[in-house]
């Protein structure tokens, strides 16, 4: 089983348009959960 490996998007800069991807993933609820936005806060759009 391989690592994982957690990188930055200075250190990876090509996973940049791969992460907007994901904004869709998460269930209705995550998006109104005042705690977790605090802790998770999505970047901008490209």
């Amino acid at each position: 089983m391989s690592e994982i490996a957690i990188t930055t998007l200075a250190e990876r800069p090509e996973y940049l348009e791969r992460m907007y991807e994901f904004a869709d993933a998460w269930p209705a609820f995550m998006h109104n959960d005042p705690i977790g936005n605090a802790f998770s806060s999505a970047p901008d759009g490209p």
